[in-house]
């Protein structure tokens, strides 16, 4: 089986993808190409992607995205943000049920 370093997360931003497109396309295009790059990174951990596959990923996000405008940026960071205090709550909620 592939991956599994990071236990399948990027699986999560699905719903946030699809949710997105409804408000805003090119938001929802930055983050199905972070779920793409976080797909990678956890097969590159897992062993099933070599350096020189997680390599090209990684650079061809940069080409991409790197290169928004100043009003873009502000726009990914805060989406980023908000995906992050999602994570955080939901760690929380799991943590709760660990107990």
């Amino acid at each position: 089986m592939s991956g599994g370093s990071h236990d399948y997360q990027y699986y999560h931003l699905e719903e946030y993808i699809d949710s997105m497109k409804k408000y805003d396309a090119e938001l929802a295009s930055l983050l199905e190409d972070v779920r793409t790059l976080c797909h990678d990174l956890e097969w590159y951990e897992s062993g099933d992607y070599g350096l020189d596959t997680w390599q090209e990923s990684m650079e061809g996000f940069k080409q991409k995205w790197y290169k928004a405008t100043p009003a873009m940026q502000e726009r990914v960071k805060k989406t980023l943000l908000d995906y992050c205090d999602q994570i955080d709550k939901y760690c929380l909620q799991l943590r709760k049920v660990a107990k």
